[in-house]
Parts: structure tokens; sequence; C-alpha cells
């Protein structure tokens, strides 16, 4: 048991010398592992050797960049554990790939026959390599022509199979790649507005499959003619396709009051920057589970990959949704309002709201010569009429001291009416901003939020930035707009830097034209991203000329490797 890594060393470095793809190796060292140390429990000295023995296959796993951790579907043949082999026993599935760990023959599987059914999706692969050459043949003509005419081109992506292609060919190529930018010179743009079907959709099971380009207002029309929901949150465009919508939000973020954005996909298809399609079920799910993958494409390195399909769950839509808007003098006010809204006061909770946020417009007035500041909270209840109408009730109580209180209803719980003044005055999209604007995204968790917010306020006032915060109290962010902070960003982004430097918080800087006119110092996260990008997802150069050029500075989260990029 102890020549294992020594023998994956030399099976990976075969794999690699030969482009043959290998799936599940990782998975059945770890197991002999856990095997060789439950049938010995009482010999304490091979429980020792086995833990030694999985640091070192994690030593080699790094040493080969992670090829030993995922190495499925990046090569011409493949060697997998088929459907039948993983129904088998722990012991028997281990006398069947003995010959995986044979240095001299590593390719020497002693597989049983598969059934019937495997042999005929084996004849179905066969079948479709004609028609993939072909895919692959009219795409690098393609490129070939372009390259030879300096022109950029735009290629549609009607599967995940050809986006696959175009990167691979690109990749050979030597060609840059971008999404829905403007890429000059010889460059590819990529249009995923062809993906756009309903895969799959089961009302009675409340779970929905589609492409990554359908827009979630085209998905909301398909759930609700049977009477099913997607509770996302109510200030999104509902222009917004799938795969921007789940790229853009972080695996821990939660959906305005919704729970966890990941709560709500049940699976996902992707595909990274060097042209292999993930997915979160089948085989390469012994690589990279659910949770594994969300965090490829959804969380903290969600723009490594390019989200091309996912299955959402829904909920029964409910008959109502009413949001109660209060405007307030000062933002403590505002503050006590939307704990004892939430529910985090001593007293007892009476409301249970689905979204709740603050939104600042604060702005220098030069005339007065002073920092004026409008304060809208807002809290949203979605249910039956009757509870609806109780909550409501009880949140307008709670805001008595407001300035002002409106209260919206919609009977349609799609419409958005309710949120009509934040969406007004909000755009959740940073690409949808002017050049002169910055926008600063402060990720602090779901605890936290007050004292940050507090002294994100002061900052502005003292500096007498024009700006607009929207405290999204479900997800434990806080973004802030400064009307043309991007001119000179330095000041703003250092002071706001030091404050998430001295708590466990994160700071993303945004502009749609910031990168010639920065002047401050360059992140070590964003270093750090950078080469791990390159090192683990990108060895070929393959990856979007836009990927990454948005994103400024960055302070993790301290027990995040990497922090997030566009």
């Amino acid at each position: 048991i102890h020549q294992i890594p020594e023998l994956l060393r030399t099976l990976y470095a075969r794999a690699s010398e030969q482009s043959v793809s290998i799936s599940g190796i990782t998975r059945i060292a770890r197991g002999t592992v856990n095997m060789y140390a439950t049938v010995n429990p009482r010999e304490d000295e091979s429980v020792i050797r086995a833990g030694h023995f999985m640091e070192e296959m994690v030593e080699v796993a790094h040493d080969l960049h992670g090829l030993a951790m995922a190495l499925h579907g990046v090569g011409i043949r493949r060697i997998d554990l088929l459907e039948h082999n993983r129904q088998q026993s722990d012991l028997e599935v281990l006398r069947s790939v003995r010959g995986v760990f044979t240095p001299t023959d590593a390719f020497s599987v002693p597989f049983v026959s598969p059934p019937a059914k495997e042999r005929r999706d084996l004849r179905h692969r066969t079948a479709r390599e004609p028609k993939i050459a072909a895919v692959r043949d009219a795409i690098s003509a393609q490129l070939e022509h372009a390259t030879a005419e300096n022109e950029s081109i735009q290629i549609q992506a009607s599967s995940p199979q050809v986006l696959s292609q175009v990167l691979r060919a690109a990749g050979k190529h030597r060609v840059t790649t971008a999404i829905h930018d403007r890429p000059t010179g010889m460059a590819v743009d990529l249009s995923l507005s062809e993906l756009k079907r309903v895969v799959a959709f089961d009302p009675d099971s409340r779970v929905v499959s589609v492409d990554g380009g359908m827009t979630l207002s085209a998905l909301r029309d398909v759930v609700a003619k049977h009477g099913l929901w997607l509770p996302i949150s109510p200030l999104i465009d509902r222009g917004t396709c799938v795969s921007d919508y789940l790229a853009w939000y972080r695996a821990d973020s939660r959906s305005l009051g919704f729970g966890p954005m990941t709560g709500r996909v049940v699976e996902l298809t992707a595909v990274a920057g060097r042209g292999d399609i993930f997915s979160s079920g089948g085989l390469a799910g012994m690589q990279h589970t659910g949770p594994r993958l969300s965090e490829l494409c959804i969380g903290t390195r969600h723009r490594y990959a390019i989200i091309t399909g996912a299955a959402f769950g829904l909920l029964p839509a409910p008959a109502m949704r009413a949001t109660v808007q209060a405007e307030f003098l000062k933002a403590t006010d505002a503050d006590a309002a939307v704990q004892r809204w939430l529910g985090r006061t001593d007293e007892s909770p009476k409301c249970r709201p689905s979204a709740c946020c603050i939104l600042i417009d604060a702005h220098y007035d030069e005339d007065a010569s002073t920092h004026r500041q409008e304060i809208h909270a807002f809290t949203e209840f979605t249910g039956i009429q009757s509870g609806v109408e109780r909550q409501v009730r009880w949140a307008r109580h709670i805001a008595d001291e407001a300035k002002a209180i409106d209260l919206h209803e919609a009977v349609d719980a799609e419409s958005g009416e309710s949120w009509w003044f934040a969406r007004t005055h909000y755009r959740q999209w940073p690409g949808d901003r002017g050049d002169d604007v910055l926008h600063l995204v402060v990720w602090t968790g779901i605890a936290g939020w007050a004292e940050l917010a507090r002294k994100i306020r002061h900052v502005v006032q003292v500096h007498k930035y024009d700006c607009k915060l929207l405290i999204d109290l479900g997800a434990g962010r806080i973004d802030v707009l400064v009307a043309g902070g991007a001119v000179e960003p330095s000041p703003l982004v250092r002071l706001l830097s030091e404050l998430v430097g001295r708590s466990n918080a994160m700071l993303e800087v945004w502009s749609s034209d910031l990168a010639g006119k920065w002047t401050g110092p360059v992140s070590p996260a964003l270093e750090t991203v950078r080469s791990d990008l390159k090192v683990n997802f990108d060895p070929s150069g393959v990856l979007p000329a836009g990927w990454g050029r948005k994103l400024v500075w960055s302070t993790p989260f301290e027990s995040r490797r990497t922090s997030s990029t566009s």
C-alpha cells in the first residue's frame, strides 16, 4: 500500500504522455487506504501509515498541478469505471482495478465486459465521432481563415460540445476568445444566445433543466404556467440569462432572503476554459461533486468556466407578494427597523420576510455645503393573502418612526412591481454602469454587516462622495456605487480595503474601464488568482481576454484560497 503514491506518479505520467484521460483513480486509491485502515483497526502503525499515504497523495496532486484530481475528459481515449463496476462491492471493484496500480503495464485494466446498454452507449459515442470531427474541422477552418486575415469572428455555441470544440481549437491556434465582449484583432467572440432550450421539465418533481443562454424572464414564464416559481431577487434584471445569473452569484450568497443559491441548483453543466465539459452528475462527479463544481463555476472561482446549463428546484408560486417601503431620516433608525423586521432583537420575531435591504442615496449639496442622504428600507413578504396582510401590519408597526411608509402589493408574485423604487435606483450588474462609475462590492457574510456599513457611510460622508449604497441583509453584501469614482478610485478603495482588512470580509472593485486608470498598488490576492488560474485551469493560455480584466483589487476571506474574478 505504501507503493501506491509512486505507482500513481507513473500512471499519471504515462497518461499525460499518451493523452489518455483517467477517471476515478484517485477515488479508488482513497478507498483502498480507508479499507486498509478498517481491516487493521488495531494496528495503530498501519492507520498512521495510511494517513501519511493520504498526505503523499495530496502532494502528488499538487506536484501535477491538479492533474491527479481532475483527469476527466481531456484526452483522446479514456479509461472509466463503468456504472456496473460502481455497483459491485468495494472488494470486487478493487480486484477489478488491481492492474491500474502496475507501473510496468498501467493500462491493462481487467474490467469485466459492460452490459448491453453500456455497449450501446459506446456504439453511439463511436457513431458520433464523424459528426464531431466535421464540427472540429469547420471550426479550425474558420480560425485559420481569421488568423490569416487578422480578423475577429463570432461563433454561436449551439451546444456545450460545440463550445468545447471552439475553446480547444482556439487554444490550438493560440487565438484569444471572449464572451459578449468587443474583441480586437484576431479573436473569437463567443455567443451563448442559441443555448435557450428547456431541456427537461417535470412539474411533479418541481425540477426544470434549461440551457445557460435562456433568460430568467423566459424561464419564469415557462414555470409559471404550471403554478411554480423560481425565487430569485426582485432586484435582478429578468433579461439576464441563466449562465450569467449563476456566474455572478457566489456559492455562499443568498438570493435576497430565499436561502443559498446553491440550494436551488440541482445540477450544473459547464465548459472550462481549456474545453473540458463538467457536470455535477455522471463520471465527472467522481472528481467534482456538486459542491466542488459549484465552487468551480458559481463560487470563488466562478469565472474559470462557462456555465452552459443548469437544473433548478422550484417552489409553488405564492398567492401574493407585498413590500413595505419605509423612508428614514437617520441610517441608525433604518438599521433598528430592519433588525426588528428580521427578528434579530430580544423581542420575539413576528415577521418572516423573504427579502430585506436598505438603499441609501447620498449626495453632496454644494449650495447648502452639506452631505444629504435619502434612506429607504425595504422588506418583502410572500405567501397566502391572509398571512401576508398580517405580517405587513406588524412590519408597518415596527417602522412607526419612519418619515414615510408606503405599501406595494402584487397579486402576481412574479411581477416584481413592488420593488420598483429599488430597481429604478439600482442595477445589479456592473456591466450596465457608465465608464465613470466605480462599483465596490463588500461581502461581509450574514453577520457583521451593520458595523461595516456604518463605517462605509462615514467614509462616504467625510469625503463628500455622490454614491448609492445597497445593503442586502439576506446575502450579507454591500454594494457601493460612486459617480465619477473610476476617474480617481485610489483614496476610496484604500480606505475601504483598510476597513475590510480588519474584518472577516472581502472587497471587490469593478468598473467598465478601470484597468488604465488604476494608480494604486497591485493586490497580492489578485496575483494569487492569476497564478492559480494559469497553473490549474489554463495551462495552454486559452481563457478569454476579458476574464479577470475588470477585477482590480480584492481582499479575500481568510478561509478562502482565491478571490472572485470576472
